[in-house]
Parts: C-alpha cells; structure tokens; sequence
C-alpha cells in the first residue's frame, strides 16, 4: 500500500459510524480468545456520535474506506481515575477491520495519537486491553510497557494497563517505528 493511498484523520458526523462496524468485527474476532473485549451490542449510533462531536473519534483510511479506528480522551476516570490532568492521553477501542490486518494499520493509529499527545504536550500515551497473550504482546511490539503486572477484572473482563512514553523532547521509544 504506497503512503498516498491511507490516511489518519478525527471523523465526525455520519463518518463516525463506520467505527460501529469495525468495532463489532473486532469484538468478535476477541471472543476467539475466551473473552470479546467488548460486547458487540454496545455500540450505538447515538454514542458514537457523540464521541465524534467531541473530536475523539479517530479513523484510518484505506483510499476512502475507514479501516481502523480509535479513540483518544483527555481523561480516564475508570482505568486512570489518579492521572493529573494533561499528563496522558488515553487510547481505547483501537480496531482493524481484519481484511486489513498485518498492514500496519496500528502503529499508524498510535503513531498518529503520539504526534497528538506531543501537540499537546502530554507525556504519556496510556491504554487498557484484554489481558491474553496476544493483545498485550502486540501493544509491547508497538513501545508500549506494562504499567500493572497483574491483571484488573472489569465486570467480567480481565484487562491489563499499559503506557508509552513520550519523552519531554518528543523523542519516543517504539510505536514510530512498528
């Protein structure tokens, strides 16, 4: 795929709902490991919306079609309810759609929400997931540590909490270079 052909850009609107439907596929394709890492009918079209008109909503484009998706928040009171304000960004609900897996399609997302964490000037950029052996595994792939060696239980759903660092001159270990 030649640079020209995707793009990472906040959608909103309308645009935003194509995120339900990759959501949905990713929360199937995590059931394969014991546990979705979400549950597929929690996405609705007024939710999604809102988080577009909060400009959190982030997507990733193959020519014109949205292939990934994620979002990005100032604040986490649930996973990071002892964060200072403006120290991190929080990434949630990264996905791909898995016709486009294995084409670096994360480590565009992350890379895109390091440059906003630098426009920003937060330090960290922080996550939760599924605690498996993959998703974990694939986030250190990308410069990312664990920030709690043992999981969390959220409902029914072990996650673990995980950062990268951006260092005070932007410098970056990882996601830039997965």
């Amino acid at each position: 795929m030649s640079e020209l052909s995707w793009q990472v850009r906040r959608v909103y609107g309308d645009d935003a709902l194509a995120a339900i439907d990759i959501l949905r596929e990713a929360s199937s394709w995590t059931s394969t490991f014991g546990h979705p890492i979400w549950p597929p009918e929690s996405f609705s079209d007024e939710e999604q919306r809102a988080i577009a008109l909060a400009g959190e909503q982030i997507g990733g484009f193959e020519e014109s079609r949205m292939v990934a998706c994620m979002r990005l928040h100032e604040r986490d009171g649930l996973y990071w309810p002892d964060d200072p304000p403006g120290e991190a960004l929080y990434l949630h609900k990264l996905a791909v759609r898995r016709a486009s897996s294995g084409r670096g399609w994360s480590a565009r997302m992350i890379a895109w929400a390091v440059a906003e964490c630098r426009r920003r000037r937060a330090r960290v950029l922080r996550l939760d997931t599924l605690a498996n052996d993959k998703l974990p595994r694939h986030y250190e792939t990308l410069g990312f540590e664990l920030v709690d060696r043992t999981q969390q239980t959220v409902g029914a759903i072990p996650i673990v909490r995980m950062q990268l660092w951006v260092g005070a001159d932007g410098t970056l270990t990882g996601a830039e270079n997965g």
